[in-house]
């Protein structure tokens, strides 16, 4: 990580970009139903451009924090 010294803030804020995207609700057969996901383990490559094969940051994670619905809110 040291070649990239924005490497902790990049990771953190794409995390956070899937955490953002996860849905909150999803429709089956006329019902909506609640949606919540846990992002266990997480195998991330951040890419500086569309074109670039490798990665610029590569790494893989555990997380235990849910995401999408949130009940009571």
């Amino acid at each position: 990580m040291t070649d990239y010294p924005n490497a902790l803030a990049l990771i953190d804020s794409a995390i956070a970009a899937l955490e953002k995207n996860v849905p909150d609700s999803f429709e089956h057969e006329g019902r909506t139903y609640r949606l919540t996901v846990m992002l266990r383990r997480i195998d991330l490559g951040i890419n500086a451009d569309a074109v670039s094969r490798k990665p610029l940051l590569r790494l893989e994670t555990e997380s235990l924090r849910w995401c999408g619905y949130r009940p009571g809110h």
